[in-house]
């Protein structure tokens, strides 16, 4: 009887760190970031992804080690789980036959949605459904993610009135827009999106004056601070999951109209607070009022650039429609698909690494099969516990409706916005608990029986192993990107050595793309310093690497054909004849790229076939007038064809575009003297 209970205290003691363990995930991920604390490129996500990682590894030690304790397995699961087990496993195949493996595998850089995250997600999922089998724990599940979502919030309101303690430079988005710890203000809405009507279905059942205050200031800086980020499809999913919370919630909102109206001043209060100080900003991104009417035009600007990804999108789905591309590989199998109308919005310098539209996205790279398991998922989930939630008391029936809005509202946000760890696993945690709270989840339960005991042990340890690999990785991508971050800071430095120790540690540890780019272009750039040749050949060894570890990429070979090109003046060196093949192959991979055209022009230039390069920027100039090197190349080639007035035609552009162009106005002056 005493060892029963003492196995019976054990076991509880699991659970409650394995609830402890969940509920620090929803409070910490979301937060974490490498500043102030270490210095790292990637300062946003990849922090979130080693948090989740290790978080998770702690669980399933958990769980494995309550049935090795008990030597019995029980689980909680519903029948439509089924759907995304398959969804999980045709993610697998996909990456199995994916165009670039370690990309299916880890996920792109600065963005991890690969397979071992997918199956993170999937696994988040299973343990909030074992742990979250009562409202109460529901509860606190949400008091975490406003704990968490208020302290993002109060962060991202600091930059948006320029008190941010850490300085930031460079952002690539408009100034005085929120982006907190996720380190870009659509990102950062995409978490406040799930946080709202948290917030707003715990403060109305908040049953003392102590929780109904802090979580009114949370929800306070939450709805603040959505507005603050400036994200309109962000707006809509917020706007889509407090509709949904007044329908889901019926009578049981609307049982205390004090604390709504209250609520109602608030939103209304801070808005127009907000709406008239935005006025000052300068900027139509930034002004709220000029925001909120830009949400119609989607056929100008970011609207109308993810307009044509969708086409794009949609034409990679038609042609791989069983399995994609590979789970996060949507960048280097879009670039044949871009639009032409695409490259003439953004004049071929942006290149869509995500659809920004979470259906296309999963789609496009793991297959439609495994995207209609996962919609049939999500449907039956939502759809079974708004059927259950019916037979919930008030109370009960608001945390339902928060779950619930949560989950719909970030669902309309991915279809206009994209996934990343801090929010998306978030989402996953609270689809568990709603699946375990609301719906009929069953309890099941097997013993160590014989041979299904070596069996049971054999699938615990391969779940553990999984769990180790995965946080591994993610530790080794951790220590790479701050060798990576040192080699940038050292490259200033004017230390070639270390900082080629430092490049060199970081590919050791975890290869992609955008190291061995920055990698080469520092040893050119540093072979032109120092005059030696060495470390100019060891760019183009190491873009070769680039273009031998990921040959789907297209900048590879752009940057590889232009190392090669600034590396000989002489018309007839063979390397000339080597760069137009490397950016014959960088086209096959992006058929309208810009800058691949432009160097294969200064190559063609370069051997004086000044006929041949001129459609070749004609091409770019149709899709980029104002493209200086190429209005330059064009007159230059002109010049030498004998054409004169067709030069100086594109001189005269060129000035109007750089006024103070020093060869535009030699080139000017002598060929008007010319005339003369």
């Amino acid at each position: 009887m005493v060892g029963i209970k003492k196995q019976l205290t054990r076991e509880q003691n699991l659970n409650r760190w394995m609830l402890n363990i969940l509920l620090l995930t929803v409070l910490i991920v979301p937060l974490a970031m490498s500043r102030p604390l270490l210095l790292l490129q990637d300062q946003f996500d990849l922090p979130k992804l080693l948090t989740l990682r290790l978080f998770l590894l702690s669980i399933v030690v958990l769980w494995s080690g309550k049935i090795l304790i008990t030597e019995r397995v029980k689980f909680r699961w519903s029948r439509f789980d089924l759907a995304l087990v398959g969804f999980l496993a045709l993610a697998l195949i996909s990456s199995i036959f994916s165009i670039h493996f370690p990309t299916a595998i880890h996920g792109r850089y600065e963005r991890y949605e690969g397979l071992l995250t997918l199956i993170s997600y999937g696994l988040l999922y299973f343990f909030a459904v074992q742990v979250f089998s009562d409202f109460g724990r529901v509860s606190r599940l949400n008091k975490a993610i406003i704990i968490s979502g208020g302290l993002v919030a109060l962060y991202g309101l600091l930059q948006y009135f320029g008190l941010d303690p850490l300085p930031w430079t460079g952002v690539p988005f408009e100034e005085r827009r929120s982006f907190a710890t996720f380190g870009n203000p659509d990102l950062l809405a995409g978490f406040l999106v799930l946080v709202i009507p948290l917030s707003l279905a715990e403060f109305l059942r908040a049953g003392n004056k102590r929780d109904s205050l802090w979580i009114g200031f949370s929800l306070f800086l939450v709805f603040a601070c959505l507005l603050t980020a400036f994200t309109r499809s962000a707006w809509i999913g917020a706007a889509g999951s407090l509709l949904a919370f007044m329908v889901l919630g019926g009578r049981a909102v609307f049982s205390d109209i004090r604390r709504l109206l209250a609520i109602s001043l608030l939103f209304v209060s801070i808005f127009a607070l907000l709406a008239v100080f935005s006025i000052s900003s300068g900027h139509t991104v930034t002004n709220l009022f000029a925001r909120i009417k830009s949400t119609t035009q989607i056929t100008e600007g970011s609207a109308a650039q993810r307009l044509e990804i969708w086409k794009a999108g949609s034409q990679m789905i038609s042609d791989n429609a069983l399995l994609g591309s590979g789970p996060d590989t949507f960048r280097l199998a879009s670039g044949n698909y871009e639009t032409l109308e695409f490259v003439k919005m953004t004049q071929g310098m942006t290149v869509a690494d995500n659809a920004h539209n979470y259906i296309i996205q999963l789609a496009a790279t793991v297959g439609v099969p495994a995207v209609l398991l996962l919609m049939l998922f999500l449907a039956a989930a939502i759809f079974i516990s708004i059927k259950s939630m019916r037979k919930t008391g008030a109370p009960e029936r608001l945390v339902s409706a928060g779950l619930l809005s949560a989950i719909f509202g970030y669902l309309i946000y991915l279809l206009l916005g994209l996934s990343v760890v801090g929010s998306s696993s978030v989402f996953w945690i609270l689809c568990g608990a709603l699946v375990s709270a609301t719906t009929t989840a069953r309890n099941t339960a097997i013993d160590f029986q014989g041979a299904r005991t070596a069996s049971i042990k054999a699938a615990v340890a391969m779940l553990v192993l999984f769990s180790a690999i995965s946080a591994y990785f993610a530790l080794a991508m951790f220590r790479a990107d701050y060798h990576y971050s040192r080699a940038l800071f050292l490259s200033t430095a004017g230390d070639p050595n270390a900082t080629i120790i430092s490049y060199e540690k970081a590919i050791g540890l975890y290869k992609n793309g955008k190291y061995y780019d920055d990698y080469g272009a520092y040893l050119e750039k540093a072979g032109w310093e120092y005059g030696n040749y060495d470390l100019t050949s060891s760019s183009i060894s190491i873009l070769r690497d680039a273009v031998r570890f990921e040959p789907e990429e297209a900048d590879h070979y752009i940057y590889l054909a232009n190392t090669v090109l600034q590396s000989t003046s002489n018309p007839n060196a063979p390397e000339l004849v080597y760069a137009e093949q490397v950016l014959n192959a960088a086209i096959l991979k992006r058929a309208n790229s810009i800058p691949a055209r432009v160097i294969l022009a200064q190559v063609m230039f370069n051997q004086n076939r000044y006929s041949d390069a001129v459609p070749i920027l004609q091409f770019v100039l149709n899709m980029s007038p104002d493209h200086i090197n190429g209005n330059l190349l064009m007159a230059q080639c002109l010049e030498r064809l004998g054409n004169n007035q067709e030069a100086l035609r594109f001189y005269r552009k060129l000035l109007s575009l750089q006024p103070e162009h020093r060869e535009a106005k030699a080139s000017i002056q002598r060929l008007q003297g010319e005339a003369d």
